[in-house]
């Protein structure tokens, strides 16, 4: 979701209002990513929504090193230039 949604700002980038929602879910999506990186060697295909999770893991159910998941550290590297 993270992609689809960053490549449909992307279209209303002469919309100020689009490019700051874009570059705000880039940095989020990054945020997100990393953390989980960072903390718990996982890449998740789902993350838990509600900030106070009953564990620090991804989703319930989730798969915990999933390649999906890391299309929301991509779109840091697409802002910045390097796709």
């Amino acid at each position: 979701m993270v992609q689809l949604t960053y490549w449909g700002l992307q279209n209303y980038d002469r919309v100020p209002a689009a490019k700051a929602a874009r570059k705000s879910l880039v940095k989020q999506a990054r945020a997100m990513m990393l953390d989980k990186w960072r903390h718990k060697g996982q890449i998740c295909e789902n993350f838990y929504p509600a900030k106070s999770s009953p564990n620090d893991d991804c989703s319930p159910g989730a798969m915990h090193f999933y390649h999906w998941g890391a299309l929301s550290g991509f779109v840091s590297l697409v802002e910045e230039g390097y796709y």
